[in-house]
């Protein structure tokens, strides 16, 4: 793991950000899997839960690379402050 990585995880993820961030990813994700149960009116197959799945980690990419953005902006800031 390098520095960089390091200190993301030690730092941002105890803060309440990061809570939030990972929240907002669930619901979503839930939101969706009731919509495809609620239009498949029955059990999902194989395939429609590997797309969900699949959603779900694109989900998932999208909110880390924001999460990940703020926080090197963030500390990019902080580093041209002092």
């Amino acid at each position: 793991m390098s520095k960089l990585q390091d200190i993301y995880q030690r730092v941002y993820n105890n803060t309440p950000a990061a809570t939030v961030d990972d929240n907002t990813v669930g619901e979503a994700v839930r939101e969706q899997i009731e919509r495809e149960k609620s239009r498949a009116g029955g059990p999902l197959s194989e395939d429609e839960w590997s797309d969900l799945v699949c959603l779900g980690t694109s989900y998932g990419q999208a909110q880390g690379f924001e999460s990940g953005f703020r926080y090197a902006l963030a500390l990019i800031f902080e580093s041209l402050s002092n």
